[in-house]
């Protein structure tokens, strides 16, 4: 279901007993039935699952960045996902390289880089 505010259109999930979504439904991620999107500009945000407190990943549709995947947002940094753990790479000459080994691996050793793991 659409809503149309006076600043954006927000989109909302139910369940057919009445309750909004909360948590991961469909690869996306609700919180109180909203669906959690990053903003066009960013393309990919980091947000937190309000049922397990969990970090995922999330485009602009409100996808969730898949295990072993990684993710270019607007900053030119790279967002990578491993099992569980996510790690941002700040933009850079070898953030994309970076990137890739911890999807793969779930551990940057060959670059020098600067990162956060969440």
């Amino acid at each position: 279901m659409k809503i149309e505010l006076a600043d954006d259109v927000y989109t909302f999930r139910f369940a057919k007993s009445g309750l909004a979504y909360n948590g991961i439904h469909e690869k996306k991620l609700y919180k109180m039935g909203l669906l959690v999107t990053a903003d066009p500009d960013d393309k990919y945000m980091l947000a937190y699952n309000a049922v397990d407190a969990c970090p995922y990943v999330v485009n602009v549709n409100g996808s969730i960045l898949a295990d072993h995947k990684t993710a270019k947002d607007g900053d030119d940094g790279y967002f990578a996902r491993h099992g569980s753990a996510i790690v941002y790479v700040e933009a850079g000459e070898n953030a994309s390289k970076a990137a890739s080994e911890f999807a793969r691996n779930g551990a940057i050793t060959s670059y020098s880089v600067n990162y956060t793991v969440y």
